[in-house]
């Protein structure tokens, strides 16, 4: 699983949001009364470990998911189509140690 070295860095940057994606004019968020997981950005948070994809894949309304600059993330990425999040439309997985291809 991942985890984040915090000690390295004054400030955590990271963001899981929740809902219909709907942003106010105030920059606000809008979820819907469900909550559901949408999107999870985590770039550049000194992440290490491997990903849980079993466990993403039952995120059924995930659709971006950026890890991207995370250098310490290895692994491989899922063969099996049900590994994978049903709704993941964007993923960013740049400048990580993964290997496979999507």
């Amino acid at each position: 699983s991942l985890a984040s070295d915090t000690g390295t860095s004054s400030a955590v940057k990271f963001g899981i949001t929740c809902g219909r994606g709907n942003y106010g004019s105030s920059g606000g968020y809008d979820p819907d009364e469900y909550h559901r997981v949408r999107r999870i950005l985590l770039p550049d948070n000194d992440l290490k470990g491997t990903i849980p994809w079993r466990e993403l894949s039952l995120l059924e309304n995930l659709d971006f998911l950026a890890l991207h600059i995370n250098s310490e993330i290895s692994g491989t990425l899922p063969e099996k189509e049900e590994y994978w999040p049903p709704s993941l439309a964007l993923l960013e997985l740049s400048y990580t140690s993964l290997e496979g291809t999507i």
